[in-house]
């Protein structure tokens, strides 16, 4: 599904590009200051289900926390002259690199490949949790040019969606552990063609 929100005042950020939260809407989140109510449930609605931007909140908040000490620590300090007055400075900037710099340089890891194979019983596929991953549904039958796909939650929830080509792939931030169901439609009627139980473990 493409979450992307219509064209918007530039001095707000922009919630989703690709299939990841933007920084500038991490930080905005983590500051409190996100004032409208859709893009702040856009933003938590995917933090519930992507473990990838989980793990980038949780860094953007260590670095305000650390950014807001050394502030504090800069603001508390009494005046003097000499090395010793760029101590807090010093602090701060080595406190934003530790927790900050890391995550900028930090690759997106490579997706895990994921064979989803139509069975007649009742077998899930399983999965990696915590990982990207790249599905490869079986096409076996189906002569279409291009299909429609869902990822929903065990209880029905839609997570993602989008088009597939016949060479192409499902591409998926990082699952939590559960159970998952991969469908394929037909873009034209939304007939069910196939679907896959796919575990996250």
């Amino acid at each position: 599904m493409d979450r992307r929100l219509p064209e918007r005042d530039k001095s707000v950020p922009q919630i989703i590009e690709g299939s990841h939260l933007t920084e500038d809407a991490l930080e905005v989140y983590s500051l409190g200051r996100l004032s409208s109510e859709d893009d702040l449930a856009t933003l938590e609605e995917h933090l519930l289900v992507c473990a990838y931007c989980q793990a980038r909140l949780e860094k953007m908040d260590q670095f305000i926390q650390a950014a807001a000490a050394g502030a504090k620590a800069v603001a508390d300090a009494p005046a003097q002259k000499g090395p010793l007055a760029y101590l807090p400075v010093a602090i701060a900037a080595a406190a934003a690199i530790f927790f900050f710099i890391p995550e900028v340089l930090q690759q997106k890891p490579e997706a895990v490949p994921v064979a989803l194979i139509a069975m007649r019983n009742e077998s899930s596929i399983a999965a990696p949790a915590g990982k990207a991953l790249e599905l490869n549904p079986d096409w076996t039958g189906l002569n279409m040019k291009s299909l429609s796909w869902e990822l929903s939650s065990v209880d029905g929830v839609l997570l993602h969606s989008g088009r597939l080509e016949p060479t192409g792939k499902v591409k998926i931030a990082q699952l939590n552990s559960g159970q998952y169901w991969l469908r394929l439609r037909n873009p034209e009627s939304a007939e069910l063609l196939r679907e896959f139980s796919l575990v996250a473990r």
